[in-house]
């Protein structure tokens, strides 16, 4: 089972504020969060991290070998990959062209 992770953006602050729930109940634990953070937008944590080691949360961009920059998304059963083209990339554990995070799309907008 993955980690539960979320990371909320604030419009207001221009930063984030992460949770990271390890026990149940989540609902209780999410409901703690949603309170104390000031919440404009609120990414999943996806389970996978770059080759850094680094957590890789849906709004994040990412760098895919041989693709490029790709935005990850949620479509609420599945992480996906969307590349400059606009192709969607399944992301699944152990994917190993995921060389980095590039930034994400509330610090790091794409032109």
């Amino acid at each position: 089972m993955r980690d539960i992770r979320f990371r909320a953006w604030s419009n207001e602050e221009k930063e984030y504020t992460y949770s990271d729930i390890y026990e149940e109940p989540w609902d209780i634990q999410l409901s703690l969060f949603f309170r104390y953070a000031d919440i404009s937008v609120l990414e999943q944590y996806t389970g996978l991290n770059d080759k850094n080691k680094n957590p890789i949360y849906e709004g994040d961009i990412i760098y895919i070998a041989g693709v490029g920059d790709c935005t990850i998304t949620f479509d609420g059963l599945v992480f996906e990959a969307v590349t400059p083209r606009g192709d969607i990339e399944l992301l699944i554990e152990g994917i190993e062209d995921i060389e980095h995070v590039v930034g994400n799309i509330h610090e790091e907008p794409k032109a």
